[in-house]
């Protein structure tokens, strides 16, 4: 079985994490949709979960959006993909 991932051009932002503070200008995923503001992501380097801003622009996630996204299947077998990757 083959996985295709998308990847979007966005503007120029940084990973929200003070100690990883990534560059980050692309999103990829496993849906053909451009990211829209509200949309959550996670820092490929880092790990970090952030929401998209209404200019695109990433914020880091409320302790509220974390809480959900820990909740959500896809973003736990996303972060367990990270760890493998990283160690």
């Amino acid at each position: 079985m083959t996985i295709e991932i998308t990847s979007h051009r966005l503007p120029p932002s940084k990973c929200t994490n003070p100690s990883c503070a990534a560059p980050l200008d692309s999103a990829g995923g496993l849906h053909d949709k451009m990211p829209a503001p509200g949309d959550r992501t996670i820092c490929i380097k880092c790990s970090e979960m952030m929401i998209f801003g209404d200019d695109l622009m990433l914020r880091s996630a409320t302790e509220e959006e974390r809480a959900t996204m820990l909740e959500d299947k896809e973003v736990l077998e996303y972060l367990r993909a990270l760890l493998r990757l990283h160690n």
